[in-house]
């Protein structure tokens, strides 16, 4: 099933609660006959290393905010929470929102950046990270 303005792909995001960039990014960047709905992830941690990991923890639940709407992918936009939850668990929970989503395919924005290198061919990366502190120390480990 599709809709109008989405012949090729309707994509739901799910984006961090007081993020400002997403759905700017995901504007400029998506191609045409595809378009995106976008479901906010709430958490009432203090800390953003917490508030990260309480988003992964609860992104089946956040994938539920899109109920039937015909989307064909599953787009978890904050690459901060792969590098706090690590490899193993992210893959797990992708793997849950997909099974919980009647088996749409599910992606983080870290996983989505591995694909891409990988496809590329891409041996070395140079790294920016906008984060501070413990969650810019985690996010190293990750690509490496």
């Amino acid at each position: 099933m599709s809709v109008e303005y989405a012949s090729k792909a309707l994509v739901g995001v799910l984006t961090p609660q007081a993020n400002t960039t997403v759905e700017p990014e995901y504007s400029i960047m998506t191609p045409p006959g595809s378009a995106w709905i976008n479901a906010r992830m709430l958490s009432p941690h203090k800390t953003i290393e917490e508030r990260l990991v309480d988003y992964w923890t609860r992104a089946p639940e956040f994938a539920r905010q899109f109920a039937n709407a015909p989307i064909t992918s599953i787009a978890f936009a904050c690459t901060g929470t792969s590098y706090l939850v690590g490899k193993e668990m992210e893959d797990s929970v992708l793997e849950q929102v997909r099974i919980a989503s009647g088996g749409i395919p599910a992606m983080s924005a870290a996983t989505s950046v591995v694909d891409s290198l990988r496809l590329l061919g891409a041996k070395r990366i140079g790294l920016v990270s906008p984060y501070a502190g413990a969650l810019d120390a985690a996010c190293t480990p990750y690509w490496e």
